[in-house]
Order: C-alpha cells, then sequence, then structure tokens
C-alpha cells in the first residue's frame, strides 16, 4: 500500500468524537474542516474514508446522504477499493439531478473500464438543457461555498478527465496532468 495510505486513526484523527459530532456541512463541505483535514494529511486517506463512513451509519437520516456516499467513494477509488468504490457510486444517485446522475455513470463506467459507456454518459451530460435555477444567484451561492465558479453543464470537466486519462488509475485522473489536457 502506498505511504500515503499506511497510518493508523490515533495518527491521523486528534478528536473523532468531535468530527463525529458535526452537522453535515461542516464536516463534508468545509473544505479547510471535517473529514477534509484528515484526508490531506500523509497516510490518512484509508481513514478519512472509514470516518466517511461511520459520519454517514452515524447520521442516516442527513438529506445530503448521497454526496457522502460520493465522497467516501472517491477516496476508496482512489485508494484502488474498486469494488467498494463502485458500491459507493451506485449509492449516490439522486432522484432530481440527471447532471449528477451522469457523473455518476461516467465514474462507474470509469471504474470498470467501460470506454463506450462512460462516452456515452459524457454525450448525455454535454447534451443537457440548462435548469432554469442555474441562474447568477444559485452561482453566487455556489462560489460562496466551494470558491470557484461551475459552469453548465456541471461536472463536464471532471468527466473530460475520466476520458482523457482512462489509462491512468483514478488516484491520477484529476491531477494536474490530466486536467492540463483538457485545456
Amino acid at each position: 500500500m502506498p505511504a500515503r495510505h499506511t497510518k493508523t486513526a490515533v495518527q491521523c484523527v486528534e478528536n473523532r468524537t468531535s468530527l463525529l459530532s458535526l452537522d453535515q456541512s461542516s464536516f463534508d463541505q468545509d473544505l479547510k474542516g471535517g473529514w477534509r483535514v484528515v484526508a490531506d494529511k500523509e497516510g490518512c486517506l484509508l481513514i478519512a474514508a472509514d470516518l466517511i463512513r461511520d459520519y454517514r451509519n452515524a447520521h442516516e437520516t442527513t438529506n445530503r446522504t448521497y454526496v457522502l456516499f460520493w465522497h467516501e467513494g472517491q477516496l476508496r477509488a482512489e485508494l484502488e477499493q474498486t469494488e467498494e468504490a463502485l458500491s459507493l457510486f451506485k449509492n449516490a444517485y439522486q432522484d432530481r439531478s440527471n447532471a449528477w446522475n451522469y457523473y455518476a455513470d461516467a465514474t462507474i463506467a470509469y471504474l470498470e473500464r467501460d470506454k463506450s459507456a462512460l462516452l456515452k454518459a459524457r454525450k448525455k451530460l454535454s447534451t443537457l438543457p440548462k435548469p432554469s435555477w442555474w441562474n447568477d444567484d444559485y452561482i453566487a451561492r455556489y462560489l460562496a461555498a466551494a470558491g470557484n465558479r461551475p459552469s453548465w453543464p456541471a461536472h463536464l470537466k471532471a468527466v473530460d478527465s475520466l476520458i482523457s486519462c482512462f489509462e491512468k488509475p483514478y488516484s491520477e485522473v484529476f491531477s494536474p496532468e490530466c486536467s492540463s489536457s483538457l485545456k
């Protein structure tokens, strides 16, 4: 296992109880807090994935559980725990978002090494009409939360990275090398 995934929970998490008691936004969406602080520590990616799993299991009634499945799946994919990642991604679909679901389809196709299905998901995503709620007010709120300017369709750049680096492991797909080939 790479050095990035070798530390113990005690070495990675200062106060597990405190992290598990955070509201979901603080635990999952704070780019400088929650599980992300753990994942950013050398050797702690597996501990971060397990922390998300434990948070999800402790807070099953949250209304945005799909994103917890997604982020744990991303970490498991990076750890090359492909079967676990696939199961998590398959639990991350939303009832209301075709863009998100096509992104999930593309990611699953990438992990299953099915380039045809990946290209099909990209085509579906790229041709989605912009919904009425995707307006300047929504983008301004998104900017405040995410720190970047989203474009429509959402997640298309990520899917393009999956395609451009199809032969690479998931841990490299969003690297500067893969992303720079899209410019």
